[in-house]
């Protein structure tokens, strides 16, 4: 089993290296990247879900803290949403497909940052002045 998701990892490495190159070479628009981008995010999405309902059902008391991490994490994109614009294209004045969603994600992630970095220094903090 290690060794199948070993494979399938190096696949999922190697095919976002290769858009990333098409889309460097102009073979491939804004759009398909952004597209792509936002299926590897649900991929990852519906990996973790599953394996916490995995872990959910062999020790429920961890499983509640996961269910509590999921929807703030998912109140935190909402809220991240909410705030993003959509993203139009210079030549064409089109909108973007999925761009918002993926501007949603970046806010998402500096939110994740500054939080671990604010518990990361108060942890360090409170270890010092103990």
């Amino acid at each position: 089993m290690e060794r199948k998701l070993n494979f399938f990892k190096i696949g999922l490495i190697s095919l976002t290296v290769l858009m990333t190159l098409l889309f460097l070479s102009e073979a491939i628009s804004l759009g398909v990247l952004i597209n792509y981008s936002l299926g590897l995010v649900i991929l990852l999405v519906l990996a973790t879900v599953g394996a916490a309902a995995f872990n959910f059902s062999e020790n429920p008391a961890k499983g509640k803290n996961f269910i509590i991490g999921f929807l703030s994490l998912l109140l935190v994109f909402a809220i991240c949403y909410g705030i993003s614009e959509v993203t139009i294209d210079e030549i064409t004045k089109e909108v973007v497909a999925g761009s918002r969603g993926a501007e949603a994600g970046i806010y998402t992630l500096y939110v994740l940052i500054f939080t671990a970095v604010a518990v990361l220094l108060y942890s360090s903090f409170k270890r010092i002045y103990r």
